[in-house]
């Protein structure tokens, strides 16, 4: 298990890459030597910055129990904290060039990563892992169409993001969180724990999709669409989210799938100030679970198919502490205070964390 270093302002990628007097100049050279449970540490010197059709491409596979990590460091080889990045910058890409290319490698972790202005992040494994692409307080910004997409579209499949930032304000184009619209065969296989996604036109979108995932402890603002029906075809965990200022947060669906039951469960999440909040609850689907859920100021809370209620339904301002700077903590005499299973708070909980832009988990989630 080796250790090697990239430096894109002293690096060589004639170099070896083993110290950091040593460093590649590039993330791509890196992938040329790295093997199962290799670590590349990406020294934030600078951004590093990709042009023309100058993809980084993935090369090598981890395994479950070595995986390949990318490790966002300061100028010493340490970890950054939460909230700080090491830069790859796409925006001298061509149109529809993937700033990542994760083809069908598996078991790669990511920490302390920006990609900025991304053409598109990348090509989502085919094959079944558990979890292809983690990516752990990272942040992807202004991505001209999808974080997670290709034109091939099998996509959203095999990622995982655990406390991080995305944001689609960039310019033209639609921005999708991830996307996946043909084949039968193709999974929806996108978990997001205690993230942060704001101003995307689709954060999931799928069309004959049968995977699961979850979505939880997140932060969904000022998105159009959140979590469209066709990803709920083969079981969705939906708890502890607050979904603020979005068009439509939840759609459930009753899409052919290929073994497995349906589920989905929505349980403490917050919804306020949005479009629609749940639609088109369809009979058909095995099990819905929808409780401890809170409501304020939306346009529509049901709508489509069998729509029903759920159960401990809660209202009222949630009193949140600065909603437009997507502050949700919670103030004293919120209603979401105690009013979830087992007396949790209701989300609300999920915050913006030490100034650092990186969502705390929410405290809403009760598997």
């Amino acid at each position: 298990m080796a250790t090697y270093y990239v430096d894109p302002l002293n690096g060589s990628d004639s170099n070896s890459g083993s110290s950091i007097a040593l460093a590649f100049r590039s993330t791509a050279k890196s992938e040329t030597v790295v093997a199962a449970g290799d670590t590349v540490k990406l020294l934030a010197t600078q951004s590093e910055s990709l042009t023309g059709t100058n993809t980084i491409t993935l090369s090598t596979s981890g395994t479950n129990f070595n995986p390949i990590y990318w490790q966002g460091c300061d100028s010493s080889g340490n970890a950054l904290p939460d909230g700080s990045y090491y830069t790859i910058d796409g925006s001298g890409m061509s149109p529809g060039s993937d700033i990542i290319n994760t083809a069908t490698k598996l078991n790669r972790r990511m920490r302390n990563l920006l990609f900025a202005n991304a053409k598109r992040f990348g090509i989502s494994c085919t094959s079944d892992p558990a979890y292809s692409i983690i990516l752990e307080l990272c942040s992807i910004t202004n991505p001209a169409t999808a974080c997670f997409g290709s034109a091939n579209n099998y996509t959203g499949y095999g990622y995982e993001a655990i406390n991080s930032v995305f944001t689609g304000s960039g310019a033209g184009g639609t921005q999708r969180f991830s996307f996946n619209t043909i084949g039968v065969g193709n999974r929806s296989d996108v978990s997001c724990i205690a993230c942060l996604i704001t101003l995307f036109n689709t954060v999931f979108t799928q069309g004959a999709s049968n995977g699961g995932g979850l979505a939880c402890g997140n932060i969904f603002a000022n998105n159009g669409t959140v979590l469209p029906g066709s990803i709920y075809s083969q079981g969705q965990v939906i708890q502890g989210n607050v979904f603020y200022g979005n068009a439509y947060c939840i759609g459930i669906s009753d899409r052919p799938v290929t073994g497995g039951g349906r589920y989905v469960s929505i349980i403490g999440n917050t919804f306020v100030n949005n479009g629609k909040c749940i639609d088109g609850l369809d009979a058909t689907v095995s099990t819905v679970i929808n409780a401890y859920n809170h409501y304020f100021n939306n346009a529509s809370i049901y709508s489509g198919g069998s729509v029903m209620a759920g159960s401990h339904e809660i209202g009222g301002d949630p009193l949140f502490n600065s909603p437009g700077t997507l502050d949700f903590r919670l103030r004293s005499g919120s209603p979401l205070i105690g009013s979830g299973p087992r007396g949790l708070n209701i989300a609300g909980l999920a915050q913006i964390g030490g100034g650092s832009s990186v969502p705390l988990i929410g405290e809403g989630m009760v598997f």
